[in-house]
């Protein structure tokens, strides 16, 4: 059982991780294409979608660490960096980037209420999550 977890652990943070890579682009193109003055509907549904997908594998794959007995990590070693005797830079990064991908998604969701400009400014910050 545990070989079986462990392999659906890093298949879906791997998933997630190709997710959020094409989400990414898909952003960028959806910037191109609007300065081009192109349609870009699809794009931005495609977008969102993805961001929504990543989200839902991340915290699958997060979920699924307590699951793991190999190295048996408690909430505070998943969810804060550098708790963890348990490859500590690869898990710090992970985390890192899950509150990033957190902060994104709820400023995201959050536009109407917080306005375009402000939201711009934030969303603005997310390529720093590709670093990790």
């Amino acid at each position: 059982m545990t070989l079986y977890i462990w392999y659906i652990i890093r298949a879906t943070g791997t998933i997630a991780y190709i997710l959020m890579y094409v989400t990414v682009l898909s952003g960028i193109y959806s910037q191109y294409a609007k300065k081009k003055k192109k349609k870009i509907n699809n794009v931005l549904f495609l977008h969102e979608k993805l961001s929504d997908w990543t989200l839902i594998l991340t915290i699958f794959h997060v979920s699924l660490l307590f699951l793991d007995s190999y190295d048996s990590l408690t909430w505070l070693e998943i969810l804060i960096a550098f708790q963890t005797d348990y490859k500590p830079i690869g898990m710090a990064t992970g985390i890192v980037g899950l509150y990033f991908l957190g902060f994104t998604m709820i400023t995201s969701k959050a536009k109407k209420i917080i306005g375009h400009q402000v939201w711009k400014k934030l969303h603005g910050l997310n390529p720093y999550y590709m670093f990790w």
